[in-house]
């Protein structure tokens, strides 16, 4: 006997009144709309169409908690309230789908009354005792990409971390995705989960605080589906601490060290966009050193006050530099920081390396992928 909308709905009501099934069937048998049935076909009914309904919702959910990322992607950061309105529900559920979305592991925060996706830029203090830091630097490793270099950074840290307190990376640890065209057939990881998977196995053992930032191919994940690759690295590394995407300062003992990973293409003269960058700096808020990865360089200037280095990099000779006469220059830094009485005294030594062929195959299998 078909079932009419009437009898659903009335079935529905009733067992979620908390009736038995024999009370629902008498119920039943009092109403002229419905037809009588066995408590046995009623409980089956009920069964049948409560999984269909639960079903249904969880899609709905499901669609509605994709149009919220999007969303979040989008704007960045957005007020709770914007999207209660934008979707028809509560503030509360908005609080609840972000916490789902925090749990699938996308960077996104909720700060009181504001969701933000990515981890802000920070000002972090470094507890290094004495008058002296000496800092182990690299930076740009892209994992993922069929030029890193991974066996000569994990050289570097091996040879320095006896001489030094601290570390500092600058940004770019994984390739990334959709950079420049092209780029899917020069990376031998696909996807942010891949990428997380493999970074968090073999990003270097520093056994030492290491301050870092993301770069412009790691923050490619979190614009396209809010994954933040250094987050997850800082999560399971307690001695890795992330500084924000681009730029973030730690204060050692009042001397203010800055990681900046700027945006952009290399030029043929170094020095100038870093002098660029730091002269749009506010002159009072300039770090006393900056550190800069993503020119794949390495060098020293002085300008408007900060001392200015350029990190180097752990990624061999791509096709993206041949086309631009560009080459890396492979390796990283130690800088000897002294805090003295009449001001601050920073000598540095270079690490270089030869570029190893095809590095990444000694990577591929190893739980990585």
């Amino acid at each position: 006997m078909k079932w009419t909308k009437h009898e659903i709905e009335k079935l529905i009501s009733l067992r979620n009144q908390g009736m038995q099934w024999l009370q629902i069937q008498e119920e039943f048998r009092k109403d002229a709309k419905c037809s009588e049935r066995p408590w046995e076909t009623l409980r089956s009914k009920f069964r049948n169409t409560s999984h269909k309904i639960a079903q249904k919702v969880q899609k709905q959910n499901t669609t509605l908690k994709n149009q919220i990322l999007k969303m979040i992607l989008k704007e960045k950061t957005i007020s709770v309230h914007y999207v209660s309105d934008r979707f028809g529900i509560s503030d509360e559920e908005v609080r609840d789908f972000v916490e789902v979305l925090k749990n699938e592991e996308y960077d996104i925060a909720l700060e009181g009354r504001i969701v933000r996706l990515g981890t802000r830029n920070r000002e972090v203090e470094l507890d290094i005792p004495g008058n002296r830091l000496r800092l182990g630097v690299y930076s740009d490793l892209h994992f993922g990409s069929f030029y890193m270099q991974l066996t000569r950074a994990k050289q570097f840290v091996e040879e320095v971390k006896g001489k030094v307190d601290a570390f500092a990376d600058c940004g770019d640890i994984s390739d990334g995705t959709k950079i420049y065209k092209g780029q899917e057939y020069q990376i031998f990881l696909h996807g942010s989960e891949q990428h997380t998977r493999f970074a968090r196995q073999h990003y270097p053992d520093t056994e030492k605080p290491t301050k870092a930032v993301g770069g412009n191919h790691d923050a490619s994940f979190l614009k396209i589906g809010g994954a933040n690759i250094p987050l997850r690295i800082a999560e399971v590394r307690e001695n890795v601490e992330l500084l924000g995407f681009h730029y973030g300062v730690f204060n050692w003992k009042g001397i203010r060290i800055g990681l900046v990973h700027p945006a952009g293409g290399g030029a043929y003269a170094v020095s100038y966009p870093i002098q660029k960058y730091v002269r749009n700096w506010v002159p009072d808020q300039i770090p006393d050193i900056l550190i800069f990865g993503h020119f794949h360089q390495k060098g020293y200037f002085r300008w408007h006050g900060a001392e200015c280095f350029l990190a180097g990099c752990f990624q061999g000779q791509t096709p993206y530099l041949v086309e631009r006469g560009l080459y890396p220059v492979i390796g990283g830094l130690v800088l000897d920081i002294e805090k003295r009485a009449s001001g601050t005294k920073v000598k540095w030594e270079s690490y270089d390396y030869s570029e190893i062929k095809d590095d990444w195959e000694s990577y591929v299998g190893i739980d990585g992928r």
